[in-house]
């Protein structure tokens, strides 16, 4: 899972995948995202509101090039709405005695992203009241297994972003980003599994916002596994990523840290399907809430 922040989408914020079986010569991922909030914050000059639902569809690709090397490419596709889930959520929300944030101020199933800048602008930086569709910032990623063991497996990686969207559309930066991160997988026990990523992001801009981009963004991810059998799986996985922006006050554009569960079904045919809802851990930081729908397919 990524932050789904559709004001810093064109962010290159890498998702961890898992390394490539040494016996699997290439594998293919798609994922669906539908995220929905509503946060509305005016702080020291700077005015935000963020009203309207996202879905993503990711196409992600990972080919072996060599013993210890495995490239992977990943090319998203975004709809902008104002949705269907404004209040089903809500009521998730009420029933479970979670914060309900700005719902009840805003009418249901409406699109509105809008930011106005702080001190001497005039205008809105950004102003979206219609829904669209279009390809997101793709990346090209390479990975080098530099420790493989029954119990450990430590993988490094470099990666690129590209601006293959469009910036006045929320779907790039408009810039090329760069990253690079260590991921680590831990056997813990037959049935149990450790993953654990660590990087750093440099933003080549902050595109439509009007604001500086932080020189560097640091982000982690750690999920805890547990398989069933061979077919059934449950995991609980915690992300967090540091401001994409500089001098900005604005909750919404700060740090964030999303909690996900979720679980997967493999066929005897090869095909692995999972399922998965996250919610925002630092409240008001990310999207409220976001579904998950994945699907794999190993050779």
């Amino acid at each position: 899972m990524r932050d789904q922040n559709p004001l810093i989408r064109g962010v290159y914020l890498p998702l961890g995948r898992p390394v490539l079986p040494s016996d699997a010569s290439w594998r293919q991922d798609l994922a669906l995202t539908i995220s929905n909030t509503t946060n509305i914050e005016s702080r020291n000059g700077e005015e935000l509101l963020v009203d309207g639902e996202s879905t993503e569809l990711r196409w992600n690709g990972s080919w072996r090039v060599a013993r210890r090397w495995q490239l992977q490419f990943s090319i998203p596709v975004v709809h902008y709405s104002g949705g269907h889930l404004d209040s089903v959520i809500d009521d998730w929300h009420r029933l479970l005695g979670l914060p309900r944030g700005d719902r009840p101020l805003r009418p249901e199933n409406e699109l509105e992203f809008a930011y106005l800048a702080g001190q001497g602008a005039s205008g809105a930086a950004i102003d979206i009241t219609g829904s669209h569709t279009g390809i997101a910032d793709s990346s090209i990623e390479a990975g080098f297994t530099a420790l493989s063991t029954a119990a450990t497996t430590i993988d490094v990686w470099l990666g690129l972003e590209l601006p293959t969207g469009e910036t006045h559309a929320l779907t790039s930066n408009g810039a090329v980003d760069v990253a690079g991160w260590i991921s680590g997988q831990w056997q813990l026990g037959r049935d149990w599994r450790l993953d654990a990523t660590l990087g750093m992001s440099r933003p080549g801009s902050v595109d439509p916002l009007p604001l500086e981009a932080s020189s560097v963004i640091p982000f982690g991810t750690v999920a805890l596994s547990w398989d069933a059998g061979t077919r059934y799986g449950l995991a609980m996985q915690v992300d967090a990523h540091d401001s994409c922006v500089k001098d900005s006050d604005l909750d919404f554009l700060g740090a964030a840290v999303l909690l996900t569960i979720g679980g997967h079904y493999r066929t005897a045919g090869g095909w692995r399907f999972e399922l998965a809802v996250t919610e925002d851990v630092r409240v008001g930081g990310s999207p409220d809430v976001a579904f998950y729908f994945g699907i794999r397919r190993q050779h």
